[in-house]
């Protein structure tokens, strides 16, 4: 059975939220199943990518031992790296 809700809401505020739907049936003998609930977050765009990568894309002819080093971005949780071999298309490491 699906059911489309009346109510709207709006999650384009920036944050944390959680919605919760529920049913209320007088009989029901044993109301605690009759919620769930979902959380989301919504973050704000990035809208400046990582800068100053250190070595630059393209650098050729590095040792063994690189340190990979870039500015951080305003808001970001945290970073993915992903190492690959040029002109492949699946990444080598992550």
């Amino acid at each position: 059975m699906f059911y489309s809700f009346t109510e709207t809401i709006d999650p384009s505020t920036f944050g944390t939220h959680i919605l919760t739907t529920w049913i209320d049936f007088p009989s029901d003998v044993n109301p605690s199943n009759d919620s769930t609930s979902y959380t989301f977050t919504n973050y704000p765009p990035l809208n400046t990518p990582p800068g100053n990568l250190i070595p630059a894309s393209g650098t050729t002819g590095l040792e063994n031992q690189v340190s990979l080093s870039w500015s951080p971005v305003t808001n970001a949780a945290s970073y993915k790296l992903f190492i690959g071999q040029y002109g492949k298309r699946n990444p080598c490491h992550t």
